[in-house]
């Protein structure tokens, strides 16, 4: 069916079977010939695709100068260049943009598929030219060409043969190989008869690297290039090959663990129906504090926190917190003392042997053992060391210790929040700087004119913060507190962060935000905050429409949260854009509100695809995983909206999770003007589902298999106004 839209750009519909097979468009070599390539010629650029010559390629269109182009090019058959971007996220990319190298084409058909969108079928029908320069770039890109002279003609050796025998071979296992490559590509292969059909086919049809097509393109020998292409199809099958081995290495160690696992959970399960488990740990720990030479009210708290810890089933998560609790009482040196041995000259002698340097330090801190020596009767002076990391604090301490003869120990404390807590409650002199910044940020105002430290705006600091930087490595320490995010890394490339403790509970504490950044890896970490655990943004509005710069290529796993929100959030500043994200073995034991929150509006613009969550134990929560697309929560009446862009969201992937309880399994909520796109969820069980099980609204090419509750409560309930619990929780 053919129709005209009010633009009068010509489509033909792809309902039902009127989509003519590609299989009936006629591939052959190109003609060479050079007429009506001296004028001015229409360019479409191609994003992650490249084109060579006799081929026939479907592209979608997306920007409306390329749909123009592409209409216009099909109504008067003209031909027309067709180059790729250096860049893909170029939306209007000009000639330092594009690779210099190109085909002449043409456009042979126009679909609008269901949906909406628009797909062009293009054949490279002339000869390959060298884009000199863009002459025009309205309505669409204009430009001019050269023809560069190609020697594609196919040899009759035996070593020519050869190459292309085995180049078919190793196109056939990269197929079975790959996932990106449909079966159907075989029987096409097959069917090609000539040599650079052949090799041009399979050049740009391959999931190869842009670069590397494009050098492929720019050989103008078909021997060359043929040579070059069984270089690329090598490589490919030995990464393909090494990705598979380590992904059969990965499942046997998981087989291995989830083995011990359940191994170990029936030793405790027997020793608990035996009554020795939890008997034997508690008088042990009885033992141990009659030992103590403690206070009348200690030892009284200890025998009523043991007597506490006596009446909790040894299953329930409060136990191992009560239980380390009465570890720790135990561990602290109740009524132990050391005498010390004031040594002066040994002192120094130890401080000069492990301290080069220093001396204005080492001078100070023998006055304080002379005077401590001399008086006898005072109390240990405190000492302050303060500086940045590296220049000697705790070995210095360390020092002290050894000279004196005493234990050294070493200890965090916690943090004052009084100060910060009087900002959680979001004071007007905050909303008014929030207002000003919101707009500053919409309106194009330069960064270096948003000063906001100034006055009582009460604008909150991240506690720690990393700008710009690669190669991080986190490793091994506890946060206790911060007046907003924990840790942000904003526009980071690169890192680990691994066995961090997180302990947040004010208003808006994340435990580590990753905001443009890219290629982490996050494993067991602990966290207990206020807000949500691991959050992936990726800026918000028109400074993230600037900066263009998607958060992606995160891994997660093995990670632990307490208490929070949700274990996994993504936005709701994801202007950026959002992609292969990636959680596996991870648990929430506790009360969280979700596993996984996907969070956007009408404001944000960007794009999420290709997340995935794997493996995933939990205790009660309000959704298991849940996608909502109009979440403004205060900026919905703080700030108008100063442009319209809907949130792309396609590819979400959820596998695996237990739950133990739960108002709701999912509830999708996407935009009509957008929906939510491939969503595949498999082996999703919660024990009690208090309100329902699913909600989908807007969604298209939604996949469930093994979604199931054990108990469903209430069939029918109403949904939980989430925003009205969130500001509760705050006040």
């Amino acid at each position: 069916m053919v129709k005209k839209t009010k633009n009068n750009e010509i489509l033909v519909s792809a309902e039902g079977n009127d989509i003519p097979m590609m299989a009936e468009i006629e591939t052959l070599p190109v003609d060479n010939a050079t007429d009506d390539l001296t004028g001015e010629l229409p360019v479409m650029p191609l994003r992650n695709l490249m084109i060579f010559p006799s081929i026939v390629m479907p592209v979608s269109v997306g920007r409306q100068p390329t749909l123009k182009l592409v209409n216009q090019a099909f109504q008067s058959k003209e031909p027309i260049i067709i180059t790729t971007q250096k860049v893909s996220e170029v939306d209007s990319p000009k000639q330092k943009d594009l690779f210099p190298i190109a085909v002449i084409g043409k456009v042979l058909r126009v679909f609008e598929m269901p949906g909406g969108t628009i797909t062009a079928i293009l054949q490279a029908t002339g000869p390959k030219v060298q884009l000199e320069e863009i002459t025009s770039t309205r309505p669409f890109l204009k430009g001019k060409v050269s023809v560069i002279e190609e020697d594609m003609k196919d040899e009759k050796s035996d070593e020519f043969k050869t190459l292309i025998d085995t180049c078919k071979e190793l196109s056939a296992k990269v197929i079975e190989l790959s996932d990106e490559i449909s079966p159907d590509t075989s029987f096409a292969l097959k069917n090609l008869d000539n040599n650079e059909v052949l090799v041009n086919f399979i050049s740009g049809n391959f999931p190869f690297p842009i670069n590397e097509k494009y050098e492929l393109l720019q050989t103008n020998n078909l021997k060359d290039r043929l040579y070059r292409l069984i270089q690329l199809l090598n490589k490919y099958i030995q990464l393909a090959t090494l990705k598979q081995s380590i992904q059969m290495r990965t499942r046997e160690e998981l087989d291995r663990q989830q083995r011990e696992y359940f191994l170990q959970q029936q030793i405790k399960n027997i020793q608990d129906e035996l009554g020795n488990g939890q008997d034997d740990e508690i008088d042990e720990l009885r033992k141990k504090g009659e030992k103590k030479r403690w206070k009348p009210e200690v030892k009284e708290t200890f025998e009523r926190e043991l007597s506490k810890l006596e009446r909790i089933n040894p299953q329930s998560p409060d136990y191992n917190v009560q239980l380390t609790y009465l570890q720790t009482l135990l561990s602290l040196p109740w009524g132990v003392y050391t005498q010390d041995v004031i040594d002066i000259p040994n002192a120094k002698k130890i401080l000069d042997k492990e301290h080069y340097g220093l001396e204005k330090v080492k001078e100070r801190i023998l006055e304080h053992l002379a005077v401590l020596k001399l008086k006898g009767d005072l109390k240990s002076p405190i000492i302050c060391l303060y500086g940045p990391p590296g220049v000697g604090k705790t070995s210095l301490g360390r020092s002290i210790a050894t000279a004196l003869k005493r234990k050294y120990v070493r200890m965090s404390l916690a943090p004052v929040m009084g100060t910060w807590r009087t900002w959680f409650k979001r004071p007007e002199a905050h909303l008014n700087a929030l207002r000003q910044l919101y707009s500053m940020g919409s309106t194009d105002v330069p960064v270096e004119q948003r000063q906001m430290a100034r006055g009582e705006n009460h604008l909150r600091p991240h506690l720690i913060h990393f700008n710009r930087c690669k190669n991080i490595l986190l490793e091994n320490f506890h946060i206790r507190q911060s007046p907003f995010w924990t840790i942000h890394l904003y526009l980071c490339n690169s890192g680990v962060v691994r066995h961090l403790d997180v302990q947040a509970h004010g208003h808006n504490n994340d435990g580590i935000d990753l905001e443009m950044s890219r290629n982490f890896l996050i494993e067991n970490c602990k966290f207990d905050q206020g807000d949500d655990a691991v959050v992936i943004k990726s800026g918000r509005n028109q400074d993230a429409w600037r900066l263009n710069t998607p958060s992606e290529n995160i891994v997660v796993r093995d990670c632990d949260i307490l208490n929070g929100h949700t274990l996994l959030g993504i936005g709701s500043e994801i202007s950026g854009g959002v992609r292969n994200i990636y959680m596996i073995r991870c648990k929430a034991p506790q009360n969280v509100h979700r596993l996984f929150f996907l969070k956007t509006n009408h404001r944000r613009g960007g794009f999420i695809e290709n997340i995935y969550l794997e493996d995933i134990e939990a205790g009660d929560m309000l959704r298991t995983f849940e996608v909502d697309t109009e979440v403004l929560y205060q900026w919905k009446d703080l700030v108008p909206t100063y442009e319209t862009r809907i949130t792309r969201i396609d590819g979400i992937h959820v596998k695996n999770i237990h739950c133990q309880s739960a108002d709701a399994i999912y509830e999708l909520k996407g935009d009509a003007r957008l929906p939510i796109r491939n969503v595949f969820v498999e082996n999703v069980k919660v024990d009690t589902v208090r309100q329902f099980i699913n909600r989908l609204s807007n969604v298209e090419n939604f996949q469930a298999n093994e979604v199931s509750a054990t108990i469903l409560l209430h069939k029918e309930a109403p949904s939980i106004d989430l925003d009205k619990l969130y500001k509760q929780k705050a006040e």
